[in-house]
């Protein structure tokens, strides 16, 4: 790796670091050192010592007893591969005998050097380092004995997962192209990874996984992820949309508190009677022939996210955790009826882990420091 990129990964996976940090306070309480091989790609090396390894950085293996050395991914991953071979069907397919033989067959698959990296259901991912490449690709192999690329970067697939690990209930699926405008702006994180992009204050633009078809670089994705710091600032975000683009967003259900309300007249969206309600509709139903109405209106200080079917009578509201007491005192000043409520998902990673969870971690980092051959604290 020349000096001048050497620089230019540190100080992104620096700025990333920072980053992760503050948005998730559990990752800086459970982060530990990683203990990679000396000759490990010199980026895979950087990565993990600028930015560390806690469970928000869990892409390149699956399980809670698992770390990236060599020691924790293999077997875990091992593990995952020998199940395949329980079924008649893929020792078939790979004309094997044995969960033994088939693990001979799948080795003689990869790359003479390589790495393993997370094993799923019927998929298992390794990194391809036999060219000597910095920052090596990932492929991916499933059940049926077919290699295809993956990512073509092991430090990005790890980062992006990271984002998508840690913004949990903070993160929204958006249809279409991520924004020309933000495009045009520097990724904050490059070279270290390169599909994220600021939106405003506390919102990011994440572009999705690249979807490789035949080795080729993905397309221009047809939907990515709004990471935000809280539904605050996501509020803040979409309410300063173009109407045009107001269609394209809702917040994530699942981390609002949810309230159905029949006759919600002051909050219907709609017929707004709010000064300020921002509303579009789309089509809803199996066949698109309803109409979902959805809006968000600030009242009396609450944020507030909103939909509606046409012909129903019921409205769902959406309120933030914190501020759950104050709409429900809203609502019955309004005298409206609230006859299904539903609770929010936690923020994993926004709690203060416990101290048992910090004693599994220490045990796991201390057996990774024994494996690597060191001694001491």
């Amino acid at each position: 790796m020349s000096g001048a990129r050497r620089t230019a990964l540190g100080e992104g996976l620096a700025r990333f670091s920072a980053w992760l940090d503050a948005f998730a306070p559990r990752h800086r309480a459970l982060r530990t050192p990683v203990y990679l091989e000396p000759d490990a790609p010199a980026a895979m090396r950087a990565l993990w010592e600028v930015v560390g390894f806690s469970d928000a950085m869990l892409p390149g293996i699956s399980g809670d007893e698992t770390r990236p050395e060599r020691c924790f991914a293999d077997p875990a991953t091992e593990k995952v591969i020998r199940s395949w071979f329980a079924d008649p069907r893929v020792r078939e397919r790979w004309g094997v005998t044995s969960a033994a033989k088939g693990m001979e067959a799948v080795r003689a698959k990869l790359p003479a050097r390589t790495r393993w990296l997370r094993a799923v259901s019927r998929w298992a991912f390794f990194t391809d380092e036999t060219s000597g490449a910095d920052d090596p690709p990932v492929l991916e192999l499933d059940s049926s004995g077919v290699v295809r690329p993956s990512w073509p970067s092991y430090v990005e697939m790890v980062l992006w997962q990271a984002c998508t690990n840690v913004a949990e209930l903070r993160a929204a699926v958006v249809a279409g192209p991520v924004p020309a405008s933000a495009r045009e702006l520097d990724p904050p994180f490059a070279p270290a990874l390169a599909r994220c992009w600021p939106l405003g204050e506390g919102v990011w633009a994440l572009g999705a996984c690249p979807a490789f078809q035949d080795g080729a670089p993905p397309k221009l994705e047809a939907e990515w992820s709004a990471l935000y710091q809280s539904p605050a600032h996501y509020f803040r975000h979409v309410m300063a949309l173009p109407q045009e683009e107001l269609r394209r967003h809702f917040v994530n259900a699942y981390g609002m508190h949810y309230l159905a309300v029949n006759d919600g007249k002051l909050l219907d969206p709609e017929r707004p009677s709010v000064p300020g309600f921002r509303s579009y509709t789309r089509a809803s139903g199996a066949h698109g022939d309803r109409t979902l109405h959805r809006g968000l209106a600030e009242v009396d200080g609450l944020r507030l996210w909103m939909e509606k079917r046409s012909g129903t009578r019921a409205t769902f509201v959406y309120a933030e955790p914190e501020q759950f007491a104050a709409v429900k005192a809203l609502l019955a000043r309004e005298r409206l009826e609230v006859y299904e409520q539903l609770r929010p998902r936690r923020y994993r990673f926004t709690v203060a882990p416990r101290a048992a969870q910090l004693a599994a971690v220490r045990k796991l980092h201390d057996r990774a420091r024994a494996a690597a051959g060191l001694r001491g604290p």
